[in-house]
């Protein structure tokens, strides 16, 4: 199980409602410390305002929902139509790969944001930046593994170098770098890696 910590919000759909284009939501989790799990959505529960997963590590994970939660289709999934609900419009349904941002709040966690991928699985690689592009929104990594591969970065992808979580493009201190080490989260889309999520090792 993979856990971050946050510090970003979107303009996307709130979950609980059907919308016919994105809408900002106003997140009340400014001051929380928030989390990041990847998993794979078992059960969505909007009467019950609840989501569960099953994590990376094979782990259960039941978080609550409200309508401060925000649903956001990663750039490289093809949302549903006009009429359709939060759940085909976003791909937030059973078997969806998924990231779930959280706080954690008495005995239940509470979801502030969800990520999902559709039915794409995510891919994990790490190793070290050999070149980073951010003009062109490309890095090359030498993988521990030894090969060379380039990535593109999502629209919407986000990093994480020890700071909280941020958008690739308010990282303006340049957290990753040339010579870096770091854990790539990517999904493969006609023939290209695409960059959603970087952890600073």
């Amino acid at each position: 199980m993979t856990l971050r910590s946050l510090g970003m919000m979107l303009p996307v759909a709130c979950l609980g409602f059907a919308v016919t284009q994105p809408v900002p939501c106003a997140v009340a989790y400014d001051d929380a410390v928030v989390h990041m799990v990847e998993g794979v959505v078992t059960h969505v529960d909007h009467a019950g305002k609840e989501i569960a997963i099953k994590t990376s590590d094979g782990a259960e994970k039941t978080f609550k929902t409200s309508a401060h939660t925000v649903v956001h289709a990663a750039s490289d999934v093809k949302t549903g139509g006009e009429d359709a609900t939060i759940d085909t419009a976003h791909g937030l349904d059973r078997g969806a790969h998924v990231m779930v941002h959280y706080t954690e709040e008495g005995s239940k966690d509470t979801a502030t944001k969800v990520d999902t991928f559709g039915k794409a699985s995510l891919k994990d690689a790490k190793g070290t930046v050999m070149d980073l592009d951010r003009g062109a929104h490309t890095m090359v990594v030498k993988t521990d593994e030894g090969t060379t591969e380039t990535y593109h970065f999502a629209d919407d992808a986000s990093v994480d170098a020890g700071k909280g979580v941020k958008d690739f493009s308010e990282d303006t201190g340049h957290d990753i770098e040339k010579g870096s080490h770091v854990a790539v989260h990517y999904s493969e889309r006609t023939g290209k890696k695409i960059v959603h999520f970087v952890e600073k090792l």
